[in-house]
């Protein structure tokens, strides 16, 4: 009766879809079409706010441009102005005047809490500071980029991103007061004489940003709202965040803009589950980015009443069509509970039934389809059975095909270099062996070959390693006589001696001995490679182990990181069965050893 109430259910589901898709279709144009135009007002809105918080900006930064014109007054010229083997009273009375000056005038703009410090910095580096805190004498203007900008354009001002006070003693040190913790934009301009254009110095000055948190507080609309001035590479050179200061937006400016050259914008991100309005202008005094970033929901707040009554009428009509739909419902059910009978015999794996056709509607359709449909099922069952059959054949020669280039790439880099460097014979040796581990490779695929055969073929991959690596690398052949010309699948051994030295002398750079054991014991010939070099830590033997559980799957390999030993491993349980899978043991540092086993004789033969 279960089948009974799941079909059911499924009926008046769809006739409730069928008879509130027109509602919920004309809701959702509803909500989205207002949605979107309320958002539209809210950028209009926005981008307006923003307009004039920037414009108010660039005008106070320009204001700030005056105190740079002072230094044009002829008073000031002369102070400024030094002559050969200056004495320290005067040095003293120079920079007396200099700071006199610049009070009275910051005092006359009022701009003497906006303006924290002066500096005039000459060619050779000497310094005239007029502020609140204490000028380290030790630090180098002339070094810093801006500097070297300003001494490059007379006319253009630098405007120099959020920073704190380094060269300031009393912002470097205090931890307590009115310094700790403060941050300054700086301008500088390039000063040049009344006389000509020679260059007398660069006014540096910094300004206390508290004043541009002010400016900036409109665009707050409750506690997720966020404002920054950012670079156009989207990195926030300002923020009441203080941390946020040097890092990227958190989102990506340059890829939302829909224009990069546009001096503004807008658009929409979704972070933390909470969708924002962002809107944007480009300041023509700084050429930072005005973003503003609020949320949709605060914006545009008659988006939740909209909400509210759509699903107030949607849970309304949903209620009437249930209540439809299960009386249409039970009375279509009937015809079909024969069929659910033997749906449920199949399911328990019966595929000979047939059901009996008794209409020429829908239902005995349906029930042709399902008779047909089980007979499709048990010829595929069949089919399916023949071709895994097929395709374990058709893994084994294409993960013999699979040749990771690595190895051959070190090599002929390897002669290259000696070659050019050495001009000796190992060229010659390293080319010999190099062609017969070609010939050895691209044998037909299938073919068995003797273990003395899988055997030279290690000592031509170690002659070219011995090359590379000299003492670095050693190896020990153990082998029992009488099974040199026992068969085995080809390509077996070179990816485990290979692990062992890429892990060893490529990686780590340590010395490693390898040694290679091949007896008979019992009714098995069995194959040990140990090394004493860097071993495998617990975590990634798991993940080895894993990775060898899922090489049985077709494609594992292609996407697997231990390539060569999950290779081998697979290919040696294709042809000779679970009992012949790689078992690996090591420690960290110390060692590693990998075994397999085949059966001897006749039982290595290939498989048809």
């Amino acid at each position: 009766m279960n089948i009974k109430r799941s079909l059911l259910v499924k009926m008046v589901l769809t006739f409730v879809s069928i008879m509130l898709s027109a509602m919920v279709i004309i809701s959702a144009f509803t909500y989205y079409g207002n949605v979107e135009i309320l958002k539209k007002h809210a950028f209009e809105n926005n981008d307006k706010e923003l307009y004039v918080i920037s414009e108010k900006i660039d005008s106070y930064l320009e204001m700030l441009d005056l105190v740079s014109a002072f230094t044009y007054e002829t008073q000031l010229q002369e102070l400024l102005s030094r002559v050969e083997e200056e004495s320290a009273i005067t040095r003293m009375r120079r920079l007396r005047s200099f700071q006199q000056f610049y009070y009275k005038r910051l005092v006359s703009l009022n701009f003497e809490g906006e303006i924290s410090d002066i500096y005039f910095i000459y060619p050779d580096g000497e310094v005239l500071h007029q502020g609140d805190g204490i000028y380290d004498v030790t630090y180098d203007f002339t070094k810093e980029e801006w500097y070297k900008k300003a001494e490059k354009n007379q006319e253009q001002t630098i405007i120099v991103n959020t920073h704190r006070q380094e060269y300031n003693l009393s912002g470097k040190y205090h931890t307590q007061g009115a310094f700790n913790g403060n941050y300054y934009i700086s301008v500088a301009k390039r000063i040049n004489s009344l006389n000509g254009m020679e260059m007398m110095g660069v006014l540096f000055m910094d300004i206390n940003i508290k004043k541009l948190d002010e400016m900036l507080n409109p665009l707050y609309i409750g506690k997720e709202s966020e404002s920054w001035f950012a670079d156009s590479d989207g990195v926030c050179v300002y923020s009441k965040e203080r941390e946020e200061i040097g890092r990227p937006l958190p989102f990506s400016f340059g890829e939302n803009r829909k224009d990069s050259k546009a001096e503004s914008g807008n658009f929409t991100f979704v972070a933390d589950g909470v969708e924002k309005l962002v809107s944007y202008k480009r300041s023509s005094k700084t050429g930072w980015y005005l973003v503003s970033a609020k949320p949709t929901q605060v914006v545009i707040s008659d988006i939740a009443l909209l909400r509210r009554n759509i699903l107030f009428v949607s849970a309304a009509a949903f209620v009437l069509a249930v209540f439809m739909a299960v009386s249409f419902s039970r009375r279509f059910f009937r015809p079909v509970k024969a069929l659910a009978g033997a749906m449920k015999e199949v399911q328990e794996g019966k595929l000979d039934i047939c059901v009996d056709v008794q209409s020429e509607d829908e239902i005995g359709y349906l029930t042709k389809t399902f008779n047909h449909m089980v007979r499709r099922i048990k010829k595929l069952i069949e089919d399916n059975y023949l071709i895994r059959l097929r395709e374990k054949d058709a893994q084994i020669e294409a993960l013999q095909l699979q040749i990771n280039p690595h190895f051959l790439y070190n090599t002929l880099e390897s002669m290259s270099c000696i070659a050019y460097v050495h001009e000796v014979a190992e060229i010659s040796v390293m080319s010999r062996a190099l062609a017969d581990m070609f010939r050895y490779s691209i044998r037909r695929s299938g073919t068995l070959v003797t273990i003395e055969d899988e055997l030279n073929h290690i000592r031509n991959y170690m002659k070219i390693q011995k090359v590379r690596f000299g003492k670095k690398v050693n190896i020990d052949y153990r082998i029992q006589p009488e099974i040199l010309q026992e068969k085995i699948i080809p390509l077996i051994l070179q990816p485990l001696v290979e692990n062992s030295i890429k892990y060893g002398v490529e990686v780590k750079m340590v010395p490693v001995d390898i040694v290679i054991s091949i007896m008979q014991e019992e009714d098995d010939i069995v194959f040990r490679i140990e090394d004493n070099g860097s071993g495998i830590s617990a975590e990634k033997q798991r993940e080895l182990f894993r990775s060898m559980r899922a090489g049985d799957h077709p494609g594992a390999l292609e996407k697997n990181a231990h390539i060569g030993i999950v290779n081998v491993n697979s290919r040696l349980i294709y042809q000779y069965g679970e009992i012949s899978g790689l078992q690996i043991e090591s420690e960290e540092g110390h060692f590693t050893k990998i075994g397999f086993q085949i059966p001897y004789s006749k039982e290595s033969a290939p498989k048809d």
